[in-house]
């Protein structure tokens, strides 16, 4: 009786180790998917989408339309705080801003792999001009 109840015992320690260690597997995996996720947030900056949603409006045509409105929709895409929206929307090409043209080059780059080139043609003439 007493080797079973020494093997059931080393059995539960076996299955605590290895849930301990998927635990740890798991708290390592998501630790560094959040860190991923941070970075990647923190390089979608509110006055790159607002860029983005610039260039696709420009792109579609759409004209008079008041920015009040054009800040609530990209607070619908983004989740982004509409004050800074509303803040980029009035001047998104500041001059004295010197991370217009980062920003621009970086969004530049989504639309070339959307294969959008007219797109990208109008963001080279600004990072030009």
């Amino acid at each position: 009786m007493k080797l079973q109840t020494i093997n059931k015992m080393n059995t539960m320690k076996i299955i605590i180790t290895t849930e301990e260690e998927i635990k740890s597997i798991f708290i390592e995996t998501e630790t560094a998917s959040t860190l991923k996720n941070t970075e990647k947030s923190k390089s979608f900056t509110t006055a790159r989408q607002v860029l983005a949603v610039h260039y696709l409006l420009k792109y579609a045509n759409v004209k008079n339309i008041d920015r009040t409105e054009i800040a609530r929709f990209i607070q619908f895409l983004t989740g982004k705080n509409f004050d800074n929206i509303y803040k980029k929307l009035q001047s998104p090409f500041k001059l004295n801003d010197k991370y217009l043209k980062e920003d621009l080059r970086y969004v530049k780059d989504y639309f070339e792999r959307l294969g959008m080139q007219e797109i990208v043609k109008m963001i080279n003439n600004e990072i030009s001009a």
